[in-house]
């Protein structure tokens, strides 16, 4: 049997062009086997077409769930500092690994405007 993790993914879409700054949010909940993808495909935005651009799209994949633990690969990303501050010029291809309850925060590497993704790990079966 497959082990799967119930996955929490919070997606927010900032800019401070806007005064006052601006963002919107939406979430997602899926059960994720190994090599499942984590992509804006997601919350229901399409994949570009152009080759530059769908690039510059996020991924986030499950690579390993293992009893209480899930391994995850990310691109185009960075993991936010604990201060929540992005990190400009941290890795933007790198695995981290979360427990059940546990909560990363990612975010693109951007300065005015981007995304940060938080992702939760519910439940491992």
């Amino acid at each position: 049997m497959c082990a799967k993790a119930l996955i929490t993914l919070i997606e927010t879409h900032w800019s401070g062009w806007v005064p006052g700054g601006h963002s919107s949010s939406k979430s997602a909940q899926v059960w994720a086997e190994e090599k499942t993808a984590l992509s804006p495909e997601v919350f229901g935005h399409m994949k570009s077409e152009h080759p530059d651009i769908a690039g510059s799209f996020y991924e986030i994949v499950v690579d390993r769930i293992v009893q209480d633990v899930v391994v995850f690969a990310y691109r185009n990303l960075v993991v936010d500092n604990r201060d929540g501050t992005i990190n400009l010029t941290a890795p933007t291809v790198d695995k981290f690994i979360l427990r059940w309850g546990e909560t990363k925060n990612l975010s693109t590497p951007t300065m005015d405007a981007g995304t940060s993704i938080a992702i939760t790990v519910n439940e491992i079966r």
